[in-house]
This record gives structure tokens, sequence and C-alpha cells, in this order.
């Protein structure tokens, strides 16, 4: 397995969400921006965080779920939505989409393409209506969003 968690510009592990590949962010305030808050970090590197369904046993409660300590299963979520990410890039970059095919990386190792440019995806954002909501409620809400652009440019502004 490859280690989907390193970070070549520290040459080390994040030990998060957060890889060469993909960053797989909450991002639960409006306006919708580049999610900042990765999972819990993990110093074995053993991202198996526990399944709760907190949102639906609390009646989809955003006053409790998201202060909690389990956090609306974010943890959880953020992990699943990380190793699909690279899963699709790893099944990707063997049919072809490398790095000279401006593939989705931080650092292309000096391969073609541009890098800086990671696949990002946010795990339960908020959404509109309304405007104004700063927190998901129990009609606004999805569970993942994803946006690609074009090589050189991440995600996400």
């Amino acid at each position: 397995m490859d280690e989907w968690d390193f970070d070549p510009l520290t040459a080390a592990p994040s030990n998060t969400t957060s890889g060469n590949n993909a960053r797989s962010t909450e991002n639960w305030i409006r306006p919708p921006t580049r999610g900042v808050n990765f999972a819990t970090p993990s110093a074995t590197r053993e991202y198996m965080y526990p399944w709760t369904n907190q949102w639906f046993t609390e009646g989809c409660n955003p006053s409790t779920t998201y202060t909690s300590p389990q956090r609306n299963d974010i943890d959880a979520a953020l992990a699943n939505l990380f190793a699909m990410h690279n899963r699709m890039h790893d099944w990707a970059y063997k049919l072809g989409f490398t790095e000279a095919t401006w593939n989705a990386q931080v650092d292309n190792f000096g391969n073609g393409g541009l890098g800086n440019d990671p696949s990002t995806a946010t795990a339960k954002p908020a959404r509109s209506p309304p405007a104004r909501a700063t927190m998901p409620t129990r009609t606004h809400r999805r569970t993942a969003s994803r946006r690609t652009r074009s090589t050189g440019r991440s995600g996400r502004r």
C-alpha cells in the first residue's frame, strides 16, 4: 500500500487525512472555502475511527452533534473519503493518468505537469440555502463535496 498520508513538502507523514494526492477536511462553516480541519491525528497512522451514527441517533441535532466528542463521526467520514480518493488516484495512475497528463498531486517529482494541485474534498459540508447558515441543518446537509480544476490549481479556493 502506498503511504497516502506522506507529505512531500516535509518528507514526513502528516498523521492525518492529508498527503501528496489528496486532502480531506471537514467544512461545516459557510461560505464554502477550502477546509482546514483534517481528521484527528493518529501517531500510529492507523486511521480506524469509531462510527457511532451520531447524526441519526441524536435526531439530526446540530446543537449537540458538532460539539460532542464524536464530532458527528467526522473522523470516520474523513478517513473513508481520504482512502477512496487515494484508491481512485492510484487506479487512474495505472490507467495512464500520470503527472504528464495532469493528475492531481502536490509534488510531481519531476515527471511533468505543474503540481501543487492535490485532490481536495470536504466531508459533510454546509450547503445553501440558507445563505447565512453557519452549521448544516437537518434539511440542509450533504455528505461530501469535491471539485476538480486545471493542473497547477487545487480543487478549492
